[in-house]
């Protein structure tokens, strides 16, 4: 954990976020619209004029670009002379580390062999695929438009071409039984990849799903199926050499996402795009953040950018509170869990001082949480519980 932690304390995370997808899924909340036309030239020369704006908010000794995260929307619809044009600028403006990751998100229906040699040559080089499902009745239940054969062309040619492939997969899905999960990941583990996120499905307020699930028109499995599904995810992960590092995502030896371990770490970030958000450091202060929100609306952000040179809504400067209840919340996804110290240096407070102690020594007793002088974490009782738990120990 510690040698994890002072590499990200030298490095700066960028999320550059695409808003737009062929549909909408039902369960979707995330920023993304569907456009039938737009000025995607006008939307591509944006993002430059965006990117060489935040880097005058940033201290003149400001860090090195560790990774880089594609994501949206459906970013494989982005023109790779575009992706490349970001990236150059991107190392123009504050250079990349040796190591770096960038990766980029991309639907199993948007990955002709041409885009994605285009991507590598740009520099991309983790392909992550919205796979969701392993059977077609399931992918159009969730308004996916590719189908499993889509899946299976689109990792065979990834493999070929990017060195580090991932995969997306929705679990808890209506009449989905725990061995029809068991089989449906058993087969995905034999997929050619080298990282794997599971999500419980979930449903969000002011989606189709929401409406669907209010007047019944599907049943959700109960708690303790959902229990069983995750119980089985970290057994099957953990005998096909992925280890479990956070609570939806596992990865074979040396293919954690970095990117994603910067926010759990909490590390600072750039947001650039519709709807991004980011955590820009202060300069002279490790533990400074200022908290920046995109315009959401695509041409809200554009009309902004083209205006005052960015997009950002609005921005802050993070209280230490409001720091420490953040790194709280994105640590414990983790499970090595908080590093004390690190904790301490990147929010300027004590873990102690944002968790009700008898609450905690409640979870604790009851084999939910672990703690030492150097670490705070959930155990494996603790970790399907995170929302709960946070509930109950994370100060208002």
């Amino acid at each position: 954990m510690s040698e994890t932690s002072h590499v990200f304390s030298r490095q700066l995370a960028i999320y550059i976020h695409w808003p737009f997808c062929e549909s909408k899924c039902p369960y979707c909340d995330f920023n993304s619209h569907v456009r039938n036309s737009f000025d995607y030239e006008k939307m591509g020369n944006a993002y430059i004029k965006e990117i060489n704006t935040l880097q005058n908010l940033f201290p003149k000794e400001s860090k090195k670009i560790g990774s880089i995260f594609f994501g949206g929307g459906t970013p494989s619809l982005m023109p790779p002379i575009l992706v490349n044009k970001i990236l150059s600028t991107l190392e123009e403006c504050w250079g990349f580390t040796e190591q770096i990751e960038i990766s980029i998100e991309a639907n199993p229906n948007s990955t002709d062999t041409e885009r994605l040699l285009g991507y590598r040559n740009a520099g991309v080089n983790r392909l992550s695929l919205g796979v969701q499902a392993l059977n077609d009745k399931d992918l159009k239940f969730l308004g996916r438009t590719h189908s499993y054969s889509d899946s299976l062309r689109a990792l065979d040619k990834a493999a070929g071409i990017f060195p580090r492939t991932s995969i997306d997969l929705i679990y808890g899905r209506p009449k989905q039984s725990t061995s029809d999960w068991e089989l449906e990941l058993a087969t995905a583990l034999q997929l050619p990849v080298n990282h794997i996120s599971l999500y419980q499905l979930t449903i969000e307020k002011g989606t189709p799903f929401y409406t669907d699930d209010r007047s019944k028109k599907f049943i959700m499995p109960d708690d303790n199926v959902q229990t069983s599904m995750f119980e089985i995810s970290n057994f099957l992960t953990e005998n096909a050499g992925f280890k479990s590092y956070e609570v939806s995502n596992y990865a074979r030896p040396e293919n954690m996402c970095q990117h994603n371990l910067a926010y759990w770490l909490y590390k600072p970030y750039v947001g650039i795009g519709p709807g991004a958000h980011g955590r820009i450091p202060v300069e002279k202060d490790s533990t400074g953040r200022i908290a920046t929100r995109m315009h959401s609306k695509p041409e809200t952000w554009l009309e902004a950018v083209l205006s005052n040179g960015h997009g950002i809504a609005g921005q802050s400067l993070l209280t230490m509170k409001e720091r420490a209840s953040e790194a709280l919340i994105l640590g414990l996804r983790l499970k090595i869990g908080i590093n004390k110290k690190n904790f301490k240096y990147n929010t300027g407070v004590d873990i102690e001082e944002t968790t009700i102690s008898y609450e905690v020594e409640t979870m604790k007793a009851a084999g939910l949480i672990e703690e030492s002088d150097e670490f705070f974490r959930l155990t494996s009782k603790g970790r399907p519980l995170l929302n709960s738990i946070l509930s109950r120990i994370a100060l208002n």
